[in-house]
């Protein structure tokens, strides 16, 4: 990702050099974005990026102010602003939609979210929000190698609010509220079948629906289990509720 950031950068500055002064604005464009880009350099990211913003407030109709704010967002995420980053990355999106890295602001997007994905018994927002934008990054642009990374997110992602689920489902089942729990494993069974937490979920299912006497829904859940996976101790245990 750095790279990719990177190579915008260094960019710049090869063609901002050559910019000179401009009637009504307060600094040259090249020298503004030396300026920005040699604090980034530095790892001064948090200044970098309002000095990357300048470069666009002054040169807003430059196509190097459109570099500057996706260098400023990237400044943000660096420091752990990701309000910040995600505000910037919005507007780039919006106003930018066909530019060639939008791409790489849908991905820093995700990557904001992702970098505030906490355990699984905490709030599973953030987890929710990162993969649906993970999600959408790989809709619009397939192939890409961004794409690639954000799918294998995706993957960990569901991992995470399947445990999630699981382990509000299980609260539930425990409680003797089996109606709740029962929505927490299908969640679990409809968004989330390809983690292995599903599995467990059919077993839970089949608890909690032989506990409110629905047998026929039991067995139901129990041959869906056995059809998707056949080898399963969660199988076993499921059957052996019937015996």
């Amino acid at each position: 990702m750095k790279r990719a950031i990177l190579v915008l950068g260094m960019l710049g500055i090869l063609l901002s050099a050559c910019d000179g002064p401009k009637k009504g604005y307060d600094r040259p464009l090249g020298e503004l974005y030396r300026e920005a880009y040699e604090l980034f350099r530095k790892k001064e990211y948090r200044t970098a990026a309002n000095a990357f913003e300048e470069v666009e407030r002054q040169h807003p109709y430059s196509a190097w102010a459109t570099k500057s704010k996706l260098m400023s967002a990237f400044c943000y995420y660096m420091v752990r602003d990701y309000e910040a980053a995600q505000r910037t990355l919005e507007v780039f999106i919006q106003y930018h939609p066909t530019h060639q890295d939008v791409v790489y602001a849908y991905y820093l997007n995700g990557m904001c979210l992702f970098a505030q994905v906490a355990s699984p018994e905490r709030d599973p927002r953030p987890a929710r929000e990162a993969r649906e934008a993970f999600l959408l990054l790989a809709r619009r642009f397939p192939g890409t190698p961004y794409t690639k990374d954000a799918l294998k997110k995706t993957k960990k992602l569901a991992r995470l609010l399947a445990s999630h689920e699981m382990e509000v489902g299980r609260f539930y089942e425990q409680s003797g509220n089996f109606l709740a729990a029962l929505e927490r494993f299908r969640v679990v069974l409809a968004s989330y079948p390809d983690t292995l937490q599903s599995e467990e979920a059919a077993y839970r299912a089949v608890e909690c629906y032989l506990n409110l006497g629905l047998e026929e829904e039991a067995r139901k859940i129990r041959s869906l289990l056995q059809k998707n996976a056949p080898k399963s101790i969660w199988l076993k245990k499921a059957t052996a509720l019937f015996s």
